[in-house]
């Protein structure tokens, strides 16, 4: 199940309790001040950021910040605490993931009739 609230994955919702919340704002981004930010929850102010900046790599599309060659500035603070900001650096890299499929098996042990065991290849 995911929480209402803040979007986490939750299996008893009469124990889960929502982390914090926490605006994140860039002004590289056109977000001025924290009212222009987005809220977030997360248990620290690192992770709000790392959370901001994969949604907004998603929402952007660009993955300027998960492709590795950019660093960028943001600022956080406690939600309805602008006073208690503070101005992280956030950066990121990507993880390429590979799937493979054999098309095509010619060895003897793999043609048809070759057996009645079922060969598995790991």
């Amino acid at each position: 199940m995911t929480c209402r609230k803040c979007h986490a994955t939750c299996f008893l919702e009469d124990t889960h309790v929502c982390p914090p919340a926490w605006t994140v704002w860039c002004v590289e981004d056109g977000e001025d001040t924290h009212e222009d930010g987005k809220l977030v929850y997360s248990w620290d102010a690192e992770a709000a950021v790392s959370e901001w900046a994969e949604r907004r790599d998603v929402v952007y599309a660009d993955y300027v910040i998960c492709g590795g060659d950019e660093t960028v500035e943001v600022f956080v603070c406690p939600e309805g605490k602008p006073e208690l900001r503070v101005k992280v650096s956030v950066r990121g890299e990507m993880c390429p993931t590979y799937y493979t499929t054999i098309i095509e098996d010619d060895t003897d042990d793999n043609k048809e009739g070759a057996g009645e065991e079922e060969v598995l290849i790991p």
